[in-house]
């Protein structure tokens, strides 16, 4: 999800929401060796959402030398239902 988390190739950054820098803890058991070139809090979030990865998007974050920046968290999520 966009608001979740962003990645740019061409400038090489990856941006996620804080929620996943509030519940770092949360998402270490998903880390996966072939992002160990990453930023540290980045590893557990993007093995996390690798599922939704393409695979020239995946080639390029293994490669590392990506920065890592922090977007608001969307409040509004918590007020949505679920279906």
């Amino acid at each position: 999800n966009s608001n979740r988390v962003q990645i740019d190739l061409d400038k090489k950054e990856i941006r996620l929401s804080k929620i996943f820098k509030w519940f770092a803890g949360d998402f270490v058991r998903f880390k996966k060796k072939a992002y160990a070139k990453l930023p540290g809090d980045a590893q557990g979030p993007i093995s996390f959402a690798e599922s939704k990865l393409d695979s020239a998007t995946k080639t390029a974050l293994k490669a590392g030398e990506f920065s890592l920046s922090w977007l608001s968290y969307d409040w509004g999520l918590n007020d949505k239902k679920l279906n």
